[in-house]
């Protein structure tokens, strides 16, 4: 007696489909956290031309201004200020001695930028700032989790130049903060990624 084989409904075919989406989208997830936690600063001794500073995170600016008080950058541009910030109400909210405070309130190379906000305007904010100047590496400050697409839409900006990644912690991975902005962070990456 011979045997019909039957198809899979579309009902099957359907949850199979969304079953293996989940599984895909859960491994990238936490291989885009493994990712995050792992991350080092680039060249931490070498000087980059430029550090540019997406503002919007824990620290952000503080590793910006640590990084041209140590020399590690020739320049600083801190992209996504807000209109009635100034460069001393930033500094003082840096917790460091009023040596190190006045070394960058005197450095000739400090730019805030304000018009970005957002990532890919912090990008377009960059271009528009070196478009002009000899520049040929630029270190990204920002937080960990916020790197991998900070990196795929600067590297998209700005192909001729070198790109080196200097990740701020902020909050720690066992905080719930930390886990829904590396959440919220993956999905705009993937989005990033495909677009």
């Amino acid at each position: 007696m011979t045997r019909i084989r039957a198809f899979p409904s579309f009902f099957q075919v359907t949850v199979s489909v969304l079953l293996a989406l989940v599984a895909t989208w859960t491994i990238g997830f936490f291989v885009f956290f493994g990712i995050v936690t792992s991350q080092k600063q680039e060249n931490p001794n070498g000087v980059a031309d430029l550090a540019v500073v997406l503002t919007g995170g824990t620290g952000r600016v503080e590793a910006g201004f640590e990084l041209l008080a140590d020399e590690r950058a020739e320049a600083l541009l801190i992209s996504g200020v807000h209109k009635d910030v100034t460069l001393s109400d930033l500094i003082e909210l840096w917790n460091t001695s009023e040596d190190r405070k006045n070394k960058i309130a005197r450095h000739c190379c400090i730019v805030l930028g304000r018009s970005a906000d957002d990532t890919k305007n912090n990008a377009a904010e960059t271009y528009a700032y070196v478009e002009d100047k000899e520049i040929k590496t630029i270190r990204i400050v920002t937080s960990n989790y916020h790197i991998p697409r900070a990196w795929i839409l600067f590297s998209r900006a700005l192909p001729g130049i070198t790109l080196s990644v200097w990740p701020v912690a902020g909050n720690g991975p066992l905080t719930a903060v930390f886990w829904r902005n590396v959440f919220v962070e993956y999905s705009k990456t993937l989005l990033t990624w495909m677009s």
